[in-house]
């Protein structure tokens, strides 16, 4: 008997003492990795946490917060983390839900009387707003960013000038405006402020002590794309992504979280939070999304569920595996921080493997099928061609000598053949060098009344790459319109994030452009006419639905007040 005990026990350390030095060097391997693409991509400072459910298995921190005094980043060096706020905001939610305070299913003007979106808004919920199905619009940019922001809860005045901007529970839809919203509707049926109620109810509980909203003169100094010294900005949208935080103390959030900690919430309410929400949604595929987090699949750490969020220049990620135990946060300071924060579901993948779990059936692709080209007519070719609209890009999609074509952005590719409306793409570099994508397939499919151009890719899930748009006369009074616009007053302390907005005609399109002033990003935006003074945004999922309208000599969107220069 003594034997055998002895037996399990020398086992038992040997095990550990191998999983000990697969997780070191997993670390090591990952610490090479972010300090060379830290380097390639001119980010100046990270600090990256893994954890348990047990606690913090390690913190390592890369580069600086303050690159002239070469100050080192720390464990409790403050970070934004952006849209990773929406967790606690969620958690908050959830909270109330544990207090019978809100029923997630009923209308969402129960718990916010002064809501009055145009349109019906009756199948507006706590819920889908939670998972981003709810129809709202996507975005208010007026006075998002500002070094005098306006308090949270003008935005439900904002969007009471606007339109539902979609189907609730039709398809997902971010929206950071719904998430505001939904911090507005925490304080009405709390009693208290919404930051104040996140700080006594999350972050006190579990000692944040570095954590507050819009802290950034306590934060590490923010850097662009070439690795230069840029400002951040106070967000005025704090619900949806105004937390600051460090690794140090967003692991303690992370560990309560994956431990049930009733701290936070009930210990069957965590249970709630990760079931998969809206599982028979045509337009989101085989997606899932569960209250307040994102969800991902992979083959050894199973569902991870996930968190990323971006201010003007930080760049943040949080994620966690039940199955595995593991959870990951990554902070980083820099226009570019978002090549270091992808490596979340590898590290918990990685470590995953280590540890002997076993390999499980997703939802990912793993195989796409024929790659072989397929006789097809030229009238079978044609009933695909068309345009195809996103709400950042249209693709034109056309036959030429019996082939098919698609054109994006000047990016252009052939549509092999390769099945029943699949397609291979072949996409052709400076007009005559031709590159294979033989681990991509474009669908031509029509799914819940739409007419969709769709994407598999090995190793993702199926998406929506664009919808066809039915073809519409511009009215002359829209086409009168065209030109180059301005915001007509920014607010007090206003940092204006797009600039060049332009409506114009182009292909036979009305088009609502512009550009994101700190990297220069070009967005079109394709308007389908409804009247002579209502448009929107044609396309399915993010800014879809969202209205263009002209009032009193102005085009207004996404609200702001625009004028003809």
């Amino acid at each position: 008997m003594k034997q055998n005990i002895l037996i399990t026990l020398l086992l038992s350390v040997n095990l550990s003492l191998h999983a000990q030095v697969n997780l070191d060097s997993i670390r090591q391997v990952f610490n090479e990795r972010i300090t060379k693409s830290m380097k390639k991509n001119n980010v100046i400072g990270a600090s990256v946490a893994v954890v348990s459910s047990e606690g913090l298995l390690w913190i390592d921190n890369f580069g600086f917060e303050n690159l002239a005094t070469e100050k080192e980043v720390t464990e409790n060096t403050v970070f934004g983390i952006g849209s990773v706020t929406k967790v606690f905001t969620g958690t908050s939610v959830m909270q109330l839900v544990d207090q019978d305070k809100v029923d997630l299913d009923a209308p969402f003007r129960n718990y916010l009387p002064n809501f009055n979106l145009k349109g019906d808004h009756a199948g507006i919920t706590t819920r889908n707003i939670m998972t981003h199905h709810s129809g709202l619009p996507s975005d208010i940019f007026k006075g998002m960013f500002s070094n005098k922001p306006e308090n949270y809860k003008v935005v439900v005045d904002y969007m009471n000038q606007e339109y539902l901007a979609g189907v609730p529970n039709q398809i997902r839809a971010y929206s950071n405006s719904g998430y505001t919203l939904l911090g507005h509707m925490i304080a009405e049926v709390s009693g208290m402020e919404y930051d104040q109620y996140v700080m006594k109810h999350i972050l006190k509980p579990l000692e944040m002590n570095s954590s507050a909203f819009n802290a950034l003169n306590e934060a590490s100094l923010t850097y662009d794309g070439k690795g230069k010294y840029q400002k951040d900005a106070l967000l005025r949208d704090l619900p949806a992504g105004g937390l600051f935080s460090s690794a140090n103390d967003m692991s303690k959030f992370l560990v309560a979280y994956m431990s049930k900690s009733e701290k936070l919430l009930k210990a069957e309410t965590y249970n709630r939070v990760q079931k998969p929400q809206h599982p028979n949604t045509p337009l989101d595929f085989s997606d899932q999304f569960a209250l307040g987090w994102s969800m991902a699949h992979r083959p050894y750490a199973g569902e991870i569920f996930y968190h990323t969020g971006t201010t003007l220049h930080f760049n943040a990620a949080m994620a966690f595996s039940p199955s595995a135990d593991l959870g990951v946060i990554i902070l980083t300071n820099s226009d570019n921080g978002g090549s270091i924060y992808r490596e979340v579901h590898n590290i918990i993948e990685s470590l995953s493997k280590a540890s002997g779990l076993g390999k499980t059936e997703g939802r990912n692709i793993t195989d796409l099928g024929n790659d072989k080209r397929l006789e097809v007519s030229p009238n079978e070719l044609e009933q695909y061609a068309g345009v195809y609209v996103t709400p950042g890009a249209n693709i034109q999609v056309y036959q030429k000598r019996k082939k098919l074509f698609m054109k994006m952005k000047g990016l252009r590719a052939e549509l092999i053949p390769v099945g029943e409306d699949t397609f291979l793409p072949k996409i052709i570099l400076l007009k005559v060098i031709p590159m294979m994508q033989k681990d991509n397939r474009m669908h031509f499919e029509k799914i819940d009344g739409y007419s969709l151009l769709t994407n598999s890719e090995v190793g993702s899930q199926k998406e929506i790459m664009a919808m066809k748009l039915t073809p519409q006369v511009i009215p002359n009074a829209w086409k009168a319109r065209t030109g180059e616009y301005k915001v007509k007053q920014l607010l007090e302390g206003e940092i204006e994030f797009f600039t060049n907005y332009k409506l114009l005609e182009k292909d036979g399109l009305l088009i609502f452009s512009f550009e994101q002033k700190n990297n220069g990003q070009k967005i079109e935006m394709t308007l389908q006419t409804i009247n002579d003074t209502l448009a929107k945004v044609a396309g399915l999922g993010r800014y879809a639905g969202q209205t263009v309208i002209y009032e009193n000599g102005m085009l207004k969107a996404f609200g702001l007040e625009l004028e003809k220069k």
